[in-house]
């Protein structure tokens, strides 16, 4: 099973380090379950092993359960992870800056202009949402989830037309 090892530091200096399959549905649980002020750090695409193995890298820093001090393991962890999405966002006041993921919509772009799909019926398809395209296109951003969704699906597609390129 294939998420997403995240870093989030609280208000207390410590720094929760775990795993999730969803991060905006993560972050939102721990916000609403804990009393500190929680500020997302990053988050990189990982396996439940993998988050196990670096917790035992890092035990030197442990806390307690998944929470770590700042150590000097703990801070090379946060210098090389990824940076959460919306990291300068607001989310919890509903004010969230979108920033462009440039790399993706091209990635996108040359999905389409390769099979001659629509920008619409390829959201449908990938993600359940027909608008994704246009927003990317306007210089919207996208949840690791769903970035990973899209990827996944151009690779499956593909996949899928040189296997039958070959039957042919």
């Amino acid at each position: 099973m294939s998420g997403f090892v995240y870093a989030i530091a609280a208000d207390n200096g410590l720094v929760k380090i775990g795993y999730t399959a969803k991060l905006k549905a993560r972050l939102s649980h721990l916000r609403a379950n804990n009393a500190r002020h929680l500020t997302p750090l990053g988050a990189i695409k990982a396996t439940p092993a993998q988050e196990v193995e670096l917790h035992r890298l890092l035990a030197d820093d442990c806390e307690k359960g998944e929470w770590f001090r700042r150590g000097s393991q703990t801070e090379y962890f946060l210098s090389r992870i990824p940076a959460w999405p919306a990291r300068k966002s607001r989310i919890a006041s509903g004010r969230r800056e979108h920033l462009p993921q440039s790399a993706l919509l091209e990635e996108i772009e040359a999905f389409l202009s390769e099979t001659g799909m629509g920008p619409s019926y390829f959201g449908k398809q990938a993600v359940r949402n027909s608008e994704i395209v246009s927003r990317l296109r306007a210089g919207g951003r996208v949840w690791p989830e769903t970035e990973a969704q899209l990827r996944g699906f151009m690779l499956a597609a593909r996949r899928a037309s040189k296997e039958s390129e070959r039957a042919a």
